[in-house]
């Protein structure tokens, strides 16, 4: 959400493409910095089953697994679309809605609750609130990485880890 003439509102229709590849390029360019695979990343929301997802990260369920241990690293890979957004929409001059999206935030939600047994929403909120300065210096300092990420999915629409992981690289 955004304020346009003192009242909230949704993206535009002209941005909302970029407001979706800059939400995933947060992502990845996240699960590149903690070392942390993916299937793919795509805009295209016709590849998900459900009909309010526009855009996600494709996580491979095995790695998972092996990835529950760490709640910081878990709470950053969830933070960073929202955070690489907010970013993109105050570089356009839109004033931005506190927190995060609702897909990313019940994530968090479910995963601190399945994952780490913690169910009390203050104590989840104290977590984000440590956490997202870290998350935000993370984003502005790979500000490049995400550009070209998103050039790439505006372009393709879809692209795999490997492909995501070289355009990251030669931004490096």
């Amino acid at each position: 959400m955004i304020k346009q003439n003192g009242k909230w509102t949704r993206i535009p229709p002209e941005l909302e493409r970029a407001f979706y590849a800059h939400h995933e390029a947060g992502h990845v360019v996240m699960h590149y910095l903690k070392k942390v695979r993916f299937a793919y990343v795509t805009i295209n929301g016709t590849m998900s089953e459900r009909p309010d997802v526009k855009s996600f990260v494709c996580v491979n369920p095995i790695s998972f697994e092996k990835r529950k241990k760490v709640l910081e690293r878990e709470f950053l890979l969830d933070m960073a679309g929202t955070i690489a957004e907010k970013i993109y929409l105050k570089s356009k001059g839109y004033e931005v809605c506190p927190g995060y999206t609702k897909s990313d935030l019940r994530l968090i939600m479910n995963k601190a609750e399945k994952y780490f047994g913690i169910t009390e929403p203050d104590v989840i909120d104290k977590k984000l609130k440590e956490l997202e300065p870290e998350c935000k210096n993370l984003i502005e300092q790979n500000c490049k990485a995400i550009t070209a990420i998103v050039e790439a999915l505006l372009k393709e629409e879809t692209i795999g880890y490997k492909k995501a992981r070289e355009i990251i690289k030669r931004i490096k």
